[in-house]
């Protein structure tokens, strides 16, 4: 099993941060795998309504935020 902490505050290390932090570090004190994605910085765009998804299985080209 792994938990994901998803942080989608603009602010790096404000307090969404700190405390999706402190909850993935007492999940991983359990054993369990943990991450913090940051969504911040991240050049997130909307979908432009191409249809490639449907084309082809693989992840649209322009995968800047992944």
């Amino acid at each position: 099993m792994k938990v994901i902490g998803i942080v989608g505050s603009p602010r790096k290390k404000g307090n969404t941060e700190l405390l999706t932090a402190h909850a993935l570090k007492a999940v991983a004190e359990e054993g369990i795998t943990t991450e913090l994605i940051r969504l911040s910085g991240l050049d997130i765009r909307p979908c432009q309504a191409c249809f490639t998804c449907f084309k082809r299985p693989q992840p649209h080209p322009n995968k800047s935020f992944y």
